[in-house]
């Protein structure tokens, strides 16, 4: 239920990052990474408004909705925070337009490995709050790591 909300947001910038794939594809990698600032601001921007939302709505879309599951609004808005870092997206979507496959697999493997490190350390601690938390991490992990293999890769000349 605490998740809920976030995972269908969270369907919503996949859908963006589908539809940015197509166009990535025709651009040359060194293109996107030029404009991919000024993509990466405004999504954030606009995730900032709705989380911002969210966050202050959240007790009263509780309940009204959900009126037996008081305790899951706490979780509900730190699952919510994960759109923060939902620009990476963008990042991801161009490494896959581009066939970068060492990258995706270097972030991939890493974040499989903390996620299953966080869910043991801190499910046992802290119970359902652990899980949220690990999933927020693991997401921030990824968006970190993302974002810093896409602007530190360097195509070679005439593949991308």
């Amino acid at each position: 239920i605490a998740t809920m909300p976030v995972n269908h947001t969270l369907k919503l910038y996949n859908i963006l990052g589908n539809l940015s794939f197509a166009r990535y594809a025709r651009y040359s990698f060194r293109t996107i990474k030029e404009n991919m600032w000024h993509k990466t601001f405004l999504l954030l921007s606009t995730a900032v408004a709705i989380v911002t939302v969210y966050l202050l709505s959240a007790p009263y879309l509780f309940s009204v909705l959900f009126p037996t599951y008081g305790e899951a609004i706490l979780y509900s808005q730190i699952a919510m925070l994960a759109l923060l870092i939902k620009p990476a997206t963008l990042h991801s979507k161009a490494f896959l337009a581009h066939g970068i496959k060492k990258e995706q697999y270097i972030v991939k493997l890493s974040m499989t490995c903390l996620q299953f490190i966080l869910l043991i350390t801190l499910v046992p601690m802290y119970g359902i709050l652990g899980a949220v938390i690990a999933t927020l991490l693991k997401r921030v992990y990824w968006s970190f790591s993302t974002m810093f293999l896409f602007y530190r890769y360097q195509p070679i000349e005439g593949k991308t």
